[in-house]
């Protein structure tokens, strides 16, 4: 979390305590973990060595590595090869951030200007290169080949659902099941494949590392509808975006979905006139008003309720204990958070 945000993030106190009381099991693991960030993020080339300091500079909240830990803490234990596996999956999410924002042209990421914005594709480009190899090279390290299966098969899913995204991109009918398989691959797969690896390298059971797995899945659909929530529920002051960027560029999103199955033949019509005009900002009050007169935004909450549900159900499988406490915890911060 960056220091500019945190007067905004005080502001709605529930949720920084919230984080704070998820992340308390882990805490000291969470450190050992930069450490490792550190390692991995440093390079022989000076011009490299800057750009990644300025990625650690303005790194999240850590869900990713955290649900990770929290996963190895409640089947088992917390060892370095958990720790490895933490730090590859935040090196490809790191990775693909980098990319999303060459792809979508965003000059901002998390409140700050983009990588690309500031020193251009090439070598936004070549950082993210540089952040995958990297994050290969952090899984070769823990030596077991069911780990690199996973983490492969991962990443080819999270291309498959941006190449998805992309191909559906301008198509106004896209179906619920195309969003879900979209937002699967982007989101929910890594999530899945950290709190299984967690959970794997924590030397839980079979049925406990199963269990994680689909609640990482549940976890990431609700996280990632939410997210796109913020295009009509959320403030650019808030959420470290500009409003309406992802209705712009990519009009796919679960609120405008279910909009349009709910709207009469005449509605649809002059919205799809609207939106092929390219989301402008000016239209983006009539985008919301028609996703809030057809039911499009409590229903994509109301879903994202139903998979928060569905990942209790997961945890109920694993026995009581701190790191379930919290990983139930993260289910609530994500229907909860402000951004």
């Amino acid at each position: 979390m960056s220091d500019s945000h945190t007067a905004t993030l005080d502001a709605d106190t529930a949720i920084p305590v919230m984080l704070r009381q998820i992340l308390q099991p882990v805490q000291a693991d969470l450190k050992d973990f930069d450490d490792e960030m550190r390692r991995w993020m440093s390079a022989k080339v000076r011009l490299l060595n800057v750009v990644c300091r300025y990625l650690r500079w303005q790194k999240g909240k850590q869900v990713r590595p955290a649900l990770i830990l929290l996963s190895a803490g409640a089947v088992g234990n917390v060892n370095q090869a958990v720790h490895q596996a933490a730090a590859s999956i935040e090196l490809l999410h790191t990775a693909t951030l980098v990319h999303d924002d060459v792809v979508d042209s965003a000059d901002t990421r998390r409140g700050f200007p983009s990588i690309n914005w500031v020193w251009k594709n090439k070598v936004a480009v070549l950082v993210g290169d540089f952040l995958l190899a990297q994050s290969l090279r952090a899984t070769l390290d823990i030596r077991r080949l069911d780990v690199l299966d996973m983490l492969s098969e991962t990443t080819r899913r999270m291309s498959e659902g941006e190449m998805l995204q992309v191909q559906k991109r301008r198509n106004l009918h896209i179906t619920e099941a195309d969003y879900l398989q979209i937002i699967g691959g982007k989101t929910a797969a890594l999530f899945s494949a950290g709190c299984y690896l967690g959970a794997l390298l924590g030397e839980g059971s079979p049925e406990a590392c199963q269990a994680l797995r689909q609640y990482g899945e549940y976890l990431g659909l609700a996280f990632q509808i939410t997210d796109d929530l913020f295009d009509y529920t959320g403030s650019a002051s808030v959420i470290g975006k500009p409003m309406g960027v992802d209705t712009k560029n990519n009009p796919i999103s679960l609120p405008l979905i279910h909009a349009f199955q709910e709207a009469p033949a005449a509605e649809r019509r002059a919205m799809t006139k609207l939106l092929k005009k390219g989301g402008r900002k000016r239209d983006q009050s009539a985008i919301h008003d028609f996703c809030s007169q057809f039911h499009g935004i409590d229903y994509a909450a109301q879903k994202a309720q139903e998979y928060v549900r569905m990942a209790e159900g997961c945890l109920d499988q694993l026995e009581m204990s701190h790191c379930n406490r919290s990983l139930r915890g993260f289910l609530q911060l994500v229907i909860n958070r402000q951004k």
